[in-house]
């Protein structure tokens, strides 16, 4: 007695049949990239030029760092919240140690990359040791970053000749009540409530 073995040939054409929704998900963001590209070079002529694109490759090479990062941690099965409160904490970091304490450039770029780090290492002993949830564990190192990243500063943004924020002789207030200046005010205030 010959035994026939079941056809495979309706799987294989299952298996080779086109599906929109797959193609969409696969290559839809390529597809919608170059559409992008076609319409912005049509409405604009300066917009398909080399200067332009490395302006674009400029802005985005900060997202592409962190994407990489990210990209780490959610091929094996976590999910990191504090990224972005990481990267504005270096990215507020390296400026005001070369700007507020007067930092060479090759002491605070290695000084931001050891603060990144730094936060990497908390995540890890967090959620490795301590068994806290990923997203637990980062979300609190998010908020504790993002005070961290207000109190460099004191909420002030970083520009050149700024005032020192942590200077002790860094007034109140310019401004005046009267002829007399608002610190003198508060100053006068606080010594009449202390003799009453």
């Amino acid at each position: 007695m010959i035994s026939q073995e079941p056809a495979q040939f309706p799987a294989t054409v299952a298996a080779h049949t086109f599906s929109l929704r797959t193609f969409v998900l696969r290559y839809g963001m390529i597809i919608a990239i170059f559409a992008l590209i076609a319409f912005f070079s049509v409405a604009n002529p300066y917009f398909f030029s080399l200067s332009n694109f490395l302006d674009i490759l400029r802005a985005v090479s900060i997202l592409a760092i962190v994407a990489l990062g990210v990209t780490l941690s959610v091929t094996v099965g976590g999910l990191d919240a504090s990224v972005g409160a990481v990267t504005g904490l270096a990215v507020i970091l390296t400026p005001a140690l070369m700007i507020i304490w007067r930092a060479e450039w090759f002491l605070a770029v290695p000084l931001a990359y050891l603060a990144g780090a730094a936060v990497g290492l908390l995540n890890s002993f967090l959620i490795v040791k301590l068994r806290i949830p990923d997203l637990l564990a980062t979300l609190g190192t998010l908020y504790l970053i993002s005070g961290l990243q207000l109190s460099i500063t004191k909420g002030d943004a970083v520009y050149r000749g700024m005032t020192n924020p942590w200077s002790p002789d860094r007034a109140l207030t310019t401004g005046q009540i009267s002829t007399r200046p608002y610190s003198s005010w508060r100053t006068g205030s606080c010594g009449a409530k202390g003799s009453s």
